[in-house]
């Protein structure tokens, strides 16, 4: 569950009272506990927790909001053993992403076109906020209003003369909903936060980013389990893989095991002498059940992208199984 060694400030559950709220980072709760990423059963962890000492969280969708936001532990003025209803949607915001939150440059409407054209250039911008302070914004210039500007002969001088209109959303839209306006504007300014201040931009390049963070783990699981299941395929009777199965339902073939059956039928030594496998079974059975974890994480879809050292094992055991299907070929 990608526990981290390294010793944190003092958790705010090992007091049995706290005075005054206590206030940090949502990443700075979850390194107390001992991790560095949240999952469904770290977060059930925490969440116990604090429920054991009386203590709320605010804000309660800790496992989905912005992971350097703040928390807030505070005690439980119902002073019962239920912590009571969840007030919040849990449901992942455009604020929750890094990008919403990273320092935002931009210029003023007066502002040289050609110190415009050199920022934008030097970041890599496609997108420049044209704005007067952190809460007003003019508009945005961007590498299509430039072009058009030029386009129509007002040979354009400053940024004011490029300027289009800029597409601003509230940090509680919905990722799904954010990430279709900016499907049709390359980019969202968000407005949020205890002071209703532009936070960030978020461009099309973040949501792809988000999505291969998310996507590529979750292709190596699904090639791994296809291997495993080619492996097992023809070598066992239904019966034996009823046997098994640790689920209900009836057992057709490899496509109705979980991932739990794969490690309790490769653990078995009966079974792997059928298989033939020139593995150590011991380190395999130890990574598989460790892929398993990680599987688990991935499938109950976590705000916060697998590890590196989870994609290390992923990869290590898509090219373990790789090789040893073009050996068996």
């Amino acid at each position: 569950m990608n526990r981290i060694s390294r010793p944190g400030p003092p958790s705010p559950c090992q007091t049995h009272a706290l005075p005054t709220a206590e206030t940090l980072s949502i990443r700075d709760l979850v390194h107390n506990f001992g991790y560095m990423r949240r999952t469904r059963h770290i977060v059930g962890e925490i969440r116990k927790a604090l429920q054991d000492k009386k203590l709320n969280i605010t804000p309660d969708s800790f496992d989905i909001a912005y992971v350097d936001g703040e928390a807030k532990i505070t005690l439980n003025e119902l002073d019962s053993e239920d912590i009571g209803e969840r007030s919040e949607q849990p449901t992942v915001r455009i604020d929750s992403l890094e990008a919403a939150h990273k320092e935002l440059v931009s210029v003023k409407p007066n502002c040289p076109l050609h110190k415009a054209t050199m920022i934008m250039q030097f970041w890599n911008y496609s997108q420049l906020p044209v704005m007067k302070n952190d809460h007003v914004v003019e508009g945005v210039i961007s590498w299509r209003s430039i072009g058009e500007a030029h386009a129509h002969m007002r040979n354009p001088n400053t940024v004011e003369d490029c300027m289009e209109k800029a597409h601003i959303v509230e940090a509680t839209m919905t990722l799904s909903d954010a990430a279709s306006e900016i499907y049709k504007h390359d980019y969202i300014l968000v407005r949020g936060g205890r002071e209703n201040k532009i936070i960030g931009i978020v461009t099309a390049t973040d949501i792809a980013l988000q999505f291969k963070q998310h996507a590529h783990p979750f292709l190596l699981v699904g090639e791994i389990e296809a291997h495993l299941r080619n492996l097992i395929y023809g070598k066992f009777t239904t019966e034996k893989l009823n046997e098994i199965a640790k689920s209900e339902k009836d057992i057709y073939g490899p496509d109705d095991l979980t991932f739990g059956d794969y490690v309790e039928l490769f653990s078995r030594q009966e079974n792997w002498d059928i298989l033939e496998l020139y593995f150590d079974r011991k380190e395999f059975i130890k990574r598989l059940d460790e892929i398993r974890a990680i599987r688990n994480n991935i499938v109950h879809f976590s705000v916060d992208a697998p590890g590196e050292k989870d994609i290390e094992q992923l990869e290590g055991m898509v090219s373990l199984l790789r090789k040893r299907r073009a050996h068996s070929s």
